[in-house]
């Protein structure tokens, strides 16, 4: 082509643009023959409340649980025999003892008294908050951890309160009914650990 006696040259373009075209190929023919590797990709860390989730049962927990019930009950046997073997009186019941006891009819000396009251104060062993606190440790250790589990362990929790009242002889104390409630609540908020948060 010419323009007033100006040729142009459109083998160079054609060139550059054959060369450019070469280039791509032999590029993407090395793309093809190389090898595929493996290559780490990182996974998305799963949901602690997976339902796939394998929960044991934590034994040492629940043989630690049992002997330190066992060593503090011991202790309040203990302590109630000693009380009861100065008084030469048998009572049927727990709660015809403590019934005795808040009528003023069995003596008790005040160390015993007094070590009744560090028991079941606030921040005692047999308080509200540390024996619920235990309840919940035994049910997630019976439970190997596992959520989805409490409400099984809060239908436990209740059988037991209803054989304590048949062991007492009626209505327990309002510590135990404190206890139970605050024991439940405890273990719902476990159970709803298992949904997440919206």
């Amino acid at each position: 082509m010419s323009v007033i006696g100006i040729q142009t040259e459109t083998n160079y373009t054609s060139s550059v643009n054959y060369e450019t075209s070469k280039k791509n190929t032999a590029e993407n023919d090395d793309v093809k023959s190389a090898p595929a590797q493996d290559e780490f990709v990182k996974s998305a860390p799963k949901p602690s409340n997976s339902s796939k989730q394998i929960y044991k049962k934590d034994i040492a927990i629940v043989e630690r649980l049992k002997q330190e019930a066992l060593e503090r009950r011991q202790q309040l046997i203990s302590l109630v025999e000693k009380t009861l073997s100065k008084q030469g009186t048998a009572y049927n019941t727990l709660k015809d003892l403590f019934q005795a006891i808040k009528d003023g009819k069995a003596e008790i000396d005040p160390a015993t008294v007094e070590q009744a009251k560090q028991d079941v104060a606030e921040d005692g062993y047999w308080g509200v908050a540390k024996t619920s606190d235990r309840f919940v440790a035994f049910a997630k250790a019976l439970t190997g951890g596992d959520p989805s589990k409490a409400d099984d362990m809060i239908s436990a929790l209740e059988k037991g309160f209803k054989e304590a009242e048949k062991a007492w002889g009626g209505e327990l104390p309002d510590i135990c009914k404190q206890t139970i409630e605050m024991t439940q609540e405890k273990l719902t908020k476990w159970k709803n650990e298992l949904t997440p948060d919206e």
